[in-house]
């Protein structure tokens, strides 16, 4: 017997955030971790362990502009899922087929945010490909649409991004989300149009940076003067400068509307599973988390640099539409997401199978500031492992630095600082190479300019 499955990714969701902020989806879920920790800390090696089931350090994707055209369905866990239809759905660029992911897949659909229309052309390409300025480029570009074979939703795609960039202007919410709804509109059609089993991927950014109030979010979780912000907010330059306190105000606002984008996609994720057949099931988690400069030991904001915090590692993970028969309670690794895809889909039991480690080799930008005082600290590698079901953290650095924690009161708490020997064996045995021999720097896959400006904006470059 087998059954659709969905795997909906949401990018940037941290544990805690969710579960504050889910109650709409909190009611259909059936199954709900409590523990579940990712892989890695950003994009690009957390969605290469989704896939293959193994660590950063095994698979090697670190780089901000990878080559995933070079991962083969065979790689992944999508080869157990025989006789299925595997389509991707994606806001994510790295997601898509910009850096070859689509390749892993039978059908892909990659959403621009500002591009309603996949169909008509591409304003970003666009605007980055145009040698003119002023009103010459804008009737260029209507000059384009006319000539399009889809002139109606080229203009229409036109339109919306100028409509983004003004209202981030405007002391208004602006009218579109980043995507949520046209991706699950997507998934849906996806779904009904199928006449075999199908295991949809799906990725939605609205929680990903940078953040604007959105028409449809509950005001209420945005205080009054946060409510027209487009808080400006360079993450890297700021943890490795730390410069924080000159950025309260923006970082106020940031986490208040981080709130409701959290709220507001769990929100359209719940109308998603209430519309499904209840043989559809649907898997939620995130790739990882966002530190959101909270005052702790090491302050931190974003997702870039290499840090093995509860707010990046410990996500969500929830099931609708299934019946499992395993402890919630207990941690869970994002290595054993496949597995627990593959059990559903084709109605077979699920064991977990794989440690609870995280790894992150240097800095998830494109071009790391290499002449930074500091840039050595910053672009190290990081692992970290959770063992006696997971009564303990030990997290450890290409510098030979290492911490230990210990869980008190559903908390982590540092109880010894020291050096490499300070890691037990069995926290290092899910790593199978030296830390010091895994590799952190960037590979140069070619990108163009639309593209370089989209990871620009989500704070890759």
């Amino acid at each position: 017997m087998t059954r659709d499955v969905v795997l909906l990714c949401l990018d940037t969701v941290r544990y805690d955030y969710f579960k504050q902020h889910a109650d709409d989806l909190d009611a259909l879920v059936d199954h709900s971790f409590e523990e579940c920790r990712t892989a890695s800390t950003w994009s690009v090696p957390s969605h290469a362990s989704m896939f293959t089931e193994i660590l950063p350090h095994q698979h090697g994707f670190h780089s901000a502009t990878p080559s995933f055209g070079k991962l083969g369905p065979e790689d992944t866990f999508l080869s157990n899922l025989d006789g299925f239809q595997c389509v991707g759905v994606s806001a994510n660029p790295y997601v898509s087929p910009i850096f070859g992911f689509d390749e892993l897949f039978d059908e892909f659909y990659h959403v621009e945010p500002s591009m309603p229309y996949a169909e008509g052309l591409s304003p970003s390409k666009f605007w980055h490909e145009s040698s003119t300025d002023g009103w010459t480029r804008y009737l260029e570009f209507l000059a384009s649409c006319a000539q399009h074979s889809h002139p109606l939703k080229s203009l229409g795609n036109g339109i919306t991004s100028q409509t983004e960039k003004l209202f981030q202007k405007l002391p208004l919410p602006k009218p579109f989300d980043d995507g949520c709804k046209q991706i699950l509109s997507r998934t849906r059609h996806v779904l009904n149009e199928s006449e075999q089993p199908t295991f949809v991927f799906v990725n939605i950014m609205d929680a990903h940076g940078p953040l604007t109030n959105v028409h449809g979010y509950d005001q209420s979780l945005i205080a009054d003067d946060h409510r027209n912000s487009s808080p400006d907010i360079n993450a890297l330059s700021m943890n490795m400068d730390q410069t924080f306190d000159q950025h309260k105000l923006d970082i106020a606002a940031y986490r208040d509307l981080y709130a409701a984008a959290v709220e507001y996609t769990t929100r359209q994720v719940a109308e998603f599973c209430e519309r499904l057949d209840d043989d559809t099931a649907v898997i939620i988690t995130a790739d990882h988390g966002e530190q959101l400069g909270e005052t702790t030991d090491e302050r931190r904001f974003g997702h870039v640099t290499p840090d093995m915090s509860e707010a990046l590692v410990h996500v969500p993970l929830e099931v609708v539409n299934a019946d499992l028969s395993l402890d919630e309670s207990a941690p869970i690794s994002h290595l054993d997401l496949g597995k627990l895809v593959t059990a559903i889909a084709t109605e077979t039991e699920f064991e977990k199978e794989s440690p609870i480690a995280v790894e992150v080799a240097g800095l998830g930008v494109a071009h790391p500031p290499t002449n930074h005082k500091d840039f050595d600290y910053w672009n190290r590698v990081s692992r970290c492992a959770y063992i006696n079901d997971g009564c303990d953290k030990y997290v450890w650095d290409s510098h030979g630095e290492a911490q230990h924690y210990e869980r008190m009161n559903g908390e982590y708490v540092l109880k010894q600082g020291s050096d490499f020997e300070l890691v037990p064996a069995d926290a290092k045995a899910p790593f199978t190479t030296n830390i010091d021999d895994v590799n952190t720097d960037n590979e140069t896959t070619d990108v163009n300019g639309a593209v370089e400006s989209q990871l620009e904006e989500l704070g890759y470059l």
